[in-house]
């Protein structure tokens, strides 16, 4: 079915849950990032999480994002963006102003807002649940650079959570 809309999708591989959008920052910075990171999953147990509810993200009325959310995120997500936050901010970087709202991208809506139609095709997947919860066993740490086909990402360091079996600490 046609939306008469421009979105461009996002690729499976590069579905995510954004923990925390920094932005442009110098090395220096990432690498005290990742220092502090790394101290934070040392204690932080793996995390499970259910996706449910497909919805539109907007700035002020223009629909932006298709994404599907994480219904009643755990306790443990909501620590993990606050203490990532918190190494941010201490770190001088801006403190986010919204609320945290943990979702994956599905795609992005270029022009033209989003037809009646795709509307009430999204309307109508609001309801939907995944049958198995994702488990997180680690996050990452990335460069993100957007070219005309999409973004390209680029993997700086990875961490393991400490509830995942083995001790936190980077994995090359």
């Amino acid at each position: 079915m046609r939306y008469d809309a421009d979105i461009k999708w996002v690729k499976p591989c590069h579905m995510h849950i954004s923990i925390k959008f920094l932005g442009n920052i110098n090395d220096y910075t990432v690498n005290r990032l990742k220092n502090a990171v790394l101290k934070i999953t040392e204690s932080c147990p793996v995390i499970k999480i259910n996706i449910s509810g497909v919805g539109i993200l907007s700035d002020s009325l223009q629909p932006r994002v298709i994404r599907a959310g994480v219904d009643n995120p755990p306790k443990e997500l909501a620590n993990l963006y606050r203490h990532i936050s918190c190494a941010c901010e201490n770190e001088g970087l801006p403190v986010d102003k919204r609320p945290f709202l943990p979702h994956i991208s599905l795609g992005r809506i270029r022009k033209h807002g989003i037809s009646p139609e795709l509307a009430k095709a999204i309307e109508n997947e609001s309801g939907f649940t995944a049958e198995e919860k994702i488990t997180v066993k680690k996050i990452g740490l990335f460069s993100s650079l957007l070219t005309q086909a999409g973004p390209q990402y680029l993997l700086l360091e990875e961490f393991r959570l400490a509830g995942a079996g083995k001790p936190a600490r980077p994995i090359i």
